[in-house]
């Protein structure tokens, strides 16, 4: 691969970053690939979920194999830092290069998964590449349940080999993945008329690592949001507290990094001191796995909060927030040191009438998800609370015989003299969804080395994306079928 090429690659995933894509604004990013297709005369499907399939023929001596799909979503996690200005919907991405890092300021980058795209891309347009034909399907919606993958039509695809581009450690060919459901307990609210006595407070919590809750769920890092919980029920133990709001969290799949909570004490100097004790306790508890935790209280304008939860409802919440599980369940019993059941609680919102508690659980076994549901129910009933699922998505299983696998194999040790680690992965990847949809896929999963996703800290290694490209170029020369 030459220079010129590799610059072609940076090219491409800056002009991604420039268009909002964040799941659920997808149309700007799929219009674009669509018009990408055209102007490259290059067959091109659009569909009702604005997924997109672009197929380009093979190259001399490639045209009679069969095709190969290469695959990658669209849509990006967006997150920022609260002192970042931006909108999502229509600012692009500020990206800049940090020595060997591209990272972007304040917000997340994006390289989960334009990295894809801009791979993609790159072989699309290029007429130097040797390759069997090509069907690239960039999906939406992965981020939030893999919406688009779960409607693809089999009739548009030929190919029986699936390379999808969508995991974040070089040198590392995954081959199977976890599955995972979105579950959300909704606890109605009964109010009560605030007493003027007590002075309203905010107690935040920011500072936490966070990270994507499926590839760095073992870190042991802290979740705001349980954080939270344990300080309600600490400081009610210990003092006249009334609960006013609480929220944390702004992705389902991401470990919450910042929760506040308002609440109505008599004392704000004893609810101050209440906090510092606590925080003394976190910070040995967190010393090494998230030591720049912050936890605050302090005072607000009296005279603003004119209703406060009942005691019923401030104890069912605690208790939820407190009792639902977070974090590593189960660790694989067949395959050292990775993670086979978490729970994400990611997301806590409210309004008048309720309290969201959005609860991202992933498992590579279909009965130990079924089971983690069946205790949020378990749970939603002692609270007199209701739970919704949804978003289910299967897990994507071992396959004993792999050509495709055999070819990646070959391809890396050709290009680098050593072998690749053939491993699974605890987060969920659509090559479950699309094992599902596409009968008899042969897939693997590749990626360069992607750090901190779904967080501020994001970045990618240039000189790793750049092997990583390499590597999928050398698959692709090599995968010659009959």
């Amino acid at each position: 691969m030459n220079e010129q090429m590799w610059e072609r690659v940076l090219y491409n995933f800056k002009v991604v970053s420039e268009i909002p894509r964040e799941t659920g604004n997808e149309k700007g990013i799929s219009d674009y690939l669509v018009g990408f297709a055209k102007k490259n005369d290059l067959e091109v499907v659009q569909d009702k979920e604005l997924n997109v399939i672009i197929k380009k023929n093979g190259t001399e001596g490639y045209e009679s194999s069969q095709p190969v799909i290469i695959q990658g979503h669209m849509d990006m996690v967006c997150v920022k830092d609260n002192d970042v200005d931006i909108d999502f919907s229509k600012n692009p991405i500020d990206i800049y290069f940090d020595k060997d890092r591209l990272t972007a300021r304040g917000t997340s980058l994006g390289a989960d998964n334009g990295i894809a795209l801009a791979y993609a891309m790159t072989i699309l347009e290029s007429d130097e590449l040797k390759h069997p034909p090509l069907e690239v399907l960039f999906t939406t919606g992965e981020e939030v349940g893999m919406d688009g993958a779960a409607v693809i039509e089999p009739e548009d695809f030929k190919g029986k080999m699936l390379i999808n581009i969508d995991s974040e450690e070089e040198g590392k060919i995954l081959t199977s993945c976890a599955g995972g459901i979105t579950s959300t307990i909704k606890l109605p609210i009964k109010w009560k008329p605030a007493k003027n006595k007590y002075v309203p407070c905010l107690i935040s919590i920011s500072g936490l690592m966070g990270g994507h809750s499926g590839i760095e769920i073992h870190k042991g890092r802290a979740n705001a949001i349980k954080l939270m919980g344990r300080i309600l029920s600490s400081v009610r133990h210990n003092m006249k507290m009334r609960i006013v709001k609480v929220e944390g969290g702004s992705k389902r799949n991401a470990i919450p990094v910042e929760a506040q909570a308002t609440v109505m004490v008599e004392s704000p100097d004893l609810l101050e001191r209440e906090i510092g004790g606590f925080y003394q306790i976190v910070q040995k508890e967190y010393l090494s796995a998230d030591p720049n935790i912050k936890i605050d209280a302090a005072p607000l304008e009296k005279g603003k909060v004119k209703k406060v939860m009942t005691a019923k409802t401030a104890n069912r919440l605690t208790a939820l927030i407190t009792l639902i599980p977070d974090g590593v369940q189960t660790m694989h019993r067949d395959i050292e040191g990775l993670v086979q059941s978490s729970n994400n609680v990611g997301i806590l919102s409210i309004d008048d009438t309720q309290v969201s508690i959005v609860n991202c659980i992933r498992s590579s076994s279909a009965s130990l998800k079924r089971d983690m549901v069946d205790r949020l129910e378990k749970l939603a009933y002692l609270t007199s609370s209701e739970v919704e699922s949804f978003n289910d998505y299967p897990e994507w299983e071992y396959q004993k015989e792999s050509l495709l696998r055999d070819k990646c194999v070959e391809a890396y040790e050709s290009l680098y003299e050593k072998k690749p680690e053939i491993t699974a992965i605890h987060a969920g990847l659509e090559c479950g969804m699309l094992g599902a949809r596409l009968d008899g896929l042969d897939m693997v999963s590749i990626g360069p080395d992607i750090f901190d996703a779904h967080t501020t800290r994001e970045s990618v290694s240039v000189s790793s994306a750049k092997r990583t490209f390499e590597f999928l170029i050398k698959i692709l020369e090599q995968i010659v079928q009959p």
